[in-house]
């Protein structure tokens, strides 16, 4: 049995690896700075997760590291030392990737959300093993013996060219995770179209500009789109409900009516209609997709239902970026177009607010009041200039109809909320950082106050 030894383990990418890992066969042991209840959900699976002063020897055949750990690292150092073989994460993905059909998604936003509905949906007809760098509570198992092997991809450490799928999910192509590539989105946009061309099929958004013009050149390419009907599969009489939505879908000839999405907005759906061209173009009936994306588990974090008090919703969310904020506003008004909406918002890591400035603000018109937190490190040492404050100004100078309130001190953010919040308000906590462990203090005070 392969010994691997993981650092960084509790990270949500890492910890999935690591029980893919054990499932697979491997004997996983593995260290991180912080102990947290994905910690103890590793040790439950049998994975021995070890103190930072942990020695590594030669049994052990691999070390596997994400992309946050510096090459710096002492157990890094060790391994080299010791001539112990060491990857990224992604490395260790594309190179287990190769024993499976693989279904690859990439993109700037959504690949989540989209590779889980691929997994749901191929999972009524096929085995099939499912790689997402997020808590999927039902979709943890890993075998062997599966036909289809889905990965979320990454693109913001280049690991994505990798792979060479049988599919390509490609959702969209923004200006994000720019580091890697100079900050130059030219640079980016090349990096997907060798991912393109290294692709033997390519399910691609046909409402993404970018990633519709960086596909047209290629053969065996299929297009889905919420609304537009030239493409392969599209979606007609849309409606939005509170569990989820409903919708016609219009598959590579065929046709399902009334599907039924437990997921909010139109984002979902156009995630929704790619895993199902996917799933069509694999041999499974529409009916087989219908039924399984029916019966989807989202991902955590991603419009994640908290709780409510007194007919308020307190939804928590992962998006900081633009689009994605954007996104998830919209989907909560399409849901719920009569009542006012509180998003809470964690700007993350400082590179990102000072490459995003003023634009940061763009998708707050869809609140109507914001509560703005200091910025989520994610490790990164701060920059002179950049701020929670400076973010709240952007967000209010672009936003000056709104009330925008700046919440310095995380531990004020429940009071804030408390004493602006009416009946029938969507409170939303927005970001990748700990501001959704806060969902738990609002529901607190909104039972006491109101």
């Amino acid at each position: 049995m392969d010994k691997v030894f993981m650092i960084g383990i509790a990270g949500t990418g890492m910890s999935k690896l690591a029980l893919m890992l054990s499932d697979l066969g491997y004997e996983v042991f593995g260290t991180d700075v912080q102990h947290n209840f994905v910690v103890d959900s590793l040790i439950e699976r049998g994975i021995e997760v070890v103190s930072s002063d942990f020695v590594l020897d030669k049994s052990f055949n691999l070390v596997v590291y994400s992309s946050a750990v510096p090459l710096t690292d002492p157990h890094l150092i060790e391994a080299r030392q010791l001539g112990i073989k060491t990857e990224k994460r992604g490395e260790t993905l594309a190179r287990i990737s190769r024993d499976f059909r693989s279904i690859v998604i990439a993109g700037t936003h959504g690949k989540t959300t989209t590779a889980t509905m691929v997994g749901a949906s191929l999972r009524r007809s096929f085995k099939t093993d499912l790689y997402v760098g997020a808590e999927t509570h039902f979709y943890d198992d890993f075998s062997k013996d599966a036909e289809y092997f889905v990965i979320e991809s990454d693109e913001s450490d280049g690991t994505f060219l990798l792979f060479n799928p049988e599919i390509l999910i490609l959702t969209n192509v923004d200006r994000d995770h720019l580091n890697l590539y100079g900050g130059n989105f030219s640079e980016l946009k090349t990096a997907f179209a060798k991912l393109l061309g290294q692709s033997s099929k390519r399910v691609v958004s046909m409402d993404d500009p970018v990633a519709s013009s960086l596909s047209s050149s290629f053969s065996d390419t299929f297009f889905y789109s919420v609304s537009n009907h030239s493409a392969n599969a599209f979606a007609k009489n849309i409606r939005f409900a509170n569990e989820g939505v409903y919708f016609d879908a219009f598959i590579l000839g065929g046709y399902a009516k009334n599907v039924f999405l437990p997921a909010l907005g139109l984002k979902n759906i156009s995630n929704a209609l790619a895993a199902m061209l996917v799933s069509l173009l694999l041999g499974e009936s529409i009916d087989k997709s219908v039924e399984g994306l029916a019966q989807l588990h989202m991902p955590s974090r991603r419009l994640e239902k908290k709780g409510e008090v007194s007919s308020i919703i307190v939804f928590d969310d992962h998006a900081d970026h633009p689009t994605e904020v954007e996104a998830t506003l919209d989907a909560i008004k399409k849901h719920f177009p009569m009542r006012r909406i509180i998003a809470i918002f964690q700007p993350h890591r400082y590179s990102r607010m000072s490459l995003l400035r003023e634009e940061v603000g763009r998708p707050f018109h869809l609140a109507d009041v914001v509560l703005v937190t200091d910025i989520f490190p994610a490790f990164e040492p701060p920059i002179e200039g950049i701020s929670g404050e400076s973010v709240y100004n952007w967000i209010k100078n672009r936003n000056i109809d709104k009330e925008i309130f700046y919440v310095k001190d995380k531990n004020d953010i429940a009071k804030t909320v408390g004493n602006v919040a009416r009946r029938s308000d969507i409170v939303v906590t927005l970001g990748p950082g700990d501001i959704g462990s806060f969902s738990a203090s609002i529901l607190d005070i909104l039972k006491e106050k109101i």
